[in-house]
């Protein structure tokens, strides 16, 4: 079609499968490996798929080595690369395999059911009225599932191409759904992960607010903590702005502290978590002035509490 320089068959297909004795969910991308659309990127190890056949690339987080042998479906897998970065929608780690290796992985069965599902055809064409023996042996691997399928087809533009036109002269000639990068991101964010996306937020919510509440409290207390310091500290003559700065301090440095440490523990143990977790500058920098600003809430309200101590109490008054 006019405007496309390159049209790829790709398979996105979750399946469930035991992998060194347990049972692991991830994600098979099937693509054309010989110049095809839809490949791994920025490999941690290894190369990309060269082969046709039996070959794969795999997320780090599944814990294969190169080298390594993996059986999948009827055959046994090499995995020739690794990657970091990049995982399923759900978060789950991905496969990638050659496409008609992909095929066979998804979509045929294997040997046992293969031969249960010919017998069970077979008791059925030839029931009496039906088709003889001859003839059902010959139709039973018509019936067979055909593993020929993909997903989608991924589209390249040309340089210049107008995708409206491209997606329209596809949609008018062959009757296919034609989504953008955008469209998809949309489809992704507003239909399947809306839920998982808002209940994450509501979490994060939460959890900001307990930990603002927790140092809050904390700072606050030590500042009660100290009021008999404070009132000795007016008794011989302190400055006011003196012990505001004590108290800002006071909070700035709990406030960073605790911060350094959750920031030092995350970064260190966020590949531990079973499904990808992505750490970006801007939620780090968020969340600390979200912190920041709870801190500086609880210091004025210390700050308030301390310049209303009577240098009396130094004294043991009220």
């Amino acid at each position: 079609m006019n405007g496309v320089e390159k049209a790829s068959p790709f398979i996105f297909y979750g399946v469930e499968r035991t992998l060194k004795g347990t049972s692991r969910r991830f994600t098979i991308i099937g693509y054309d490996v010989f110049g095809g659309l839809g490949g791994p990127k920025n490999l941690t190890a290894g190369r990309e798929i060269r082969h046709a056949h039996y070959e794969m690339v795999a997320h780090e987080k599944l814990g294969f080595r190169l080298g390594e042998k993996v059986p999948l479906g009827i055959h046994t897998y090499t995995v020739v690369g690794l990657f970091k970065n990049g995982t399923a929608p759900d978060g789950e780690p991905l496969v990638y395999l050659s496409l008609p290796d992909a095929q066979e992985v998804i979509y045929l069965r294997d040997n046992e059911e293969i031969r249960n599902q010919r017998e069970r055809l077979y008791r059925t064409l030839t029931r009496p009225g039906l088709l003889s023996p001859q003839q059902s042996e010959k139709y039973i691997p018509q019936l067979q599932p055909d593993t020929h399928l993909v997903n989608a087809i991924l589209i390249k533009l040309a340089p210049g191409a107008d995708s409206e036109s491209v997606a329209r002269q596809i949609k008018n000639w062959l009757y296919f759904s034609v989504y953008t990068t955008d469209q998809q991101v949309q489809l992704m964010l507003q239909g399947r992960l809306a839920k998982p996306k808002n209940q994450l937020l509501l979490f994060r919510i939460i959890l900001i607010i307990v930990s603002v509440v927790i140092i809050s409290l904390v700072i606050y207390t030590f500042t009660m903590e100290k009021i008999r310091s404070i009132a000795v500290m007016k008794l011989i003559g302190a400055p006011n702005r003196v012990i505001i700065r004590l108290v800002l301090e006071q909070a700035l440095l709990l406030t960073v502290c605790s911060y350094l440490f959750g920031l030092i523990v995350i970064h260190n143990t966020y590949h531990l978590f079973p499904r990808f977790v992505l750490l970006n500058m801007f939620d780090d920098t968020a969340t600390f002035f979200v912190a920041l600003a709870g801190a500086v809430i609880a210091s004025l309200l210390g700050i308030w509490q301390a310049l209303k101590t009577q240098p009396a109490e130094a004294l043991g008054g009220h």
